[in-house]
């Protein structure tokens, strides 16, 4: 394991130009910022106010090097490619990694049958945006799911690993085949352990629905996906870009990706179906409502069930989900038992 140390007052045209010549052999890189930010901060706090901060996270993202610790000052960032002999829970068997380096957990079945059903879960953003740690990567939302589907479900969850916040489990310039490579697992998955494709629910909060309504889109799986993230533009205006999708970390904006994406799907799809196998939750209580409601409207809502939910406790985006567990649960079952789902615009009203 080579280890490269720097300071953060390193420019960043200077550490690339480092990195670029030293990259086959550096696995570990340590930032050095004990005099900007003290010792029980890391570089992610730092990057909130600090542009020369945020520019070297953005850089090292591109070059595939990620925040896996900080300690006493100092942020240490570990290269995709020895993520796999670094992180414990890969090296004790609790998580997997393919032959393209996706990691990740898959459950099985509280009932073995040679036809099982699958549900695979994408990650949300964690709680704590700041966390220097590989888990912000893997959030491990609903984590007791598996007690209400269907007992011959397993549970496939994949970890979103790439940029600072995740990769939204789409494309990324370090990582440019990485949705392929995503579609690969799930397919593999299933013809090993037998799974039709029909057996198949994708499901994803946030972040993650918008990586399960990206791969539904694209695989023709079922799908539950609660309040997505469609649009680059709300975060990087209102919130000085916390999902640092500015810079160069992503080929593509997401309106651009879901607008090719749900032009190629309409291209291929029946015109006017009977069932759904997309459904969306959201609530015009969110400020993405604006975003799933333009880009899943006509001519995509033939084909899409969507849920507009007004449960007073929703304020923000983050409410969403936790607020409409019961109806995610009942969306995933309706696929699971094959009981059909009409598409549409339904408004789930609390009066």
């Amino acid at each position: 394991m080579t280890e490269y140390v720097v300071d953060i007052s390193i420019s960043v045209s200077e550490l690339v130009n480092e990195l670029e010549g030293l990259r086959s052999s550096v696995d570990i890189i340590r930032i050095c910022h004990l005099e900007s930010t003290g010792p029980d901060a890391n570089i992610l706090h730092l990057a909130r106010k600090d542009k020369h901060a945020r520019d070297v996270l953005v850089a090292l993202a591109k070059l595939g090097f990620y925040a896996y610790t900080a300690k006493q000052g100092v942020t240490s960032f570990v290269f995709d490619g020895h993520i796999s002999n670094l992180w414990h829970s890969i090296k004790n068997g609790s998580y997997s990694v393919d032959e393209n380096g996706l990691v990740y957990s898959l459950a099985r079945p509280k009932i073995e049958v040679s036809s099982p059903k699958l549900l695979v879960i994408f990650s949300s953003i964690g709680p704590d945006i700041t966390n220097p740690g590989l888990i912000r990567y893997f959030t491990q939302n609903y984590q007791s799911v598996q007690k209400f589907v269907p007992a011959t479900t397993a549970i496939l969850r994949i970890a979103d690993i790439g940029g600072v916040q995740g990769g939204f489990y789409l494309n990324t310039s370090f990582r440019p085949n990485n949705a392929d490579h995503i579609a690969s697992l799930i397919a593999k998955i299933c013809l090993e352990h037998g799974i039709e494709k029909t057996s198949v629910v994708l499901y994803g909060a946030s972040k993650g629905a918008t990586g399960a309504l990206y791969h539904g889109l694209m695989g023709k799986y079922r799908t539950v996906a609660v309040d997505p993230i469609l649009s680059d533009e709300y975060y990087e205006t209102h919130f000085d870009d916390s999902h640092f999708t500015r810079g160069g970390i992503f080929p593509q904006s997401k309106q651009d990706v879901f607008a090719q994406l749900i032009d190629r799907y309409l291209i291929e799809a029946e015109e006017f179906p009977e069932s759904a196998h997309l459904s969306v939750i959201t609530s015009s209580r969110s400020p993405q409502y604006e975003y799933v409601e333009k880009l899943l409207g006509d001519p995509l809502l033939h084909h899409v069930a969507l849920f507009n939910t007004l449960n007073p406790r929703i304020d923000d985006h983050p409410d969403v989900s936790p607020n409409s567990l019961d109806l995610a649960v009942t969306l995933m079952n309706t696929f699971f038992y094959d009981l059909g789902l009409s598409p549409g615009i339904r408004e789930v009203s609390f009066d």
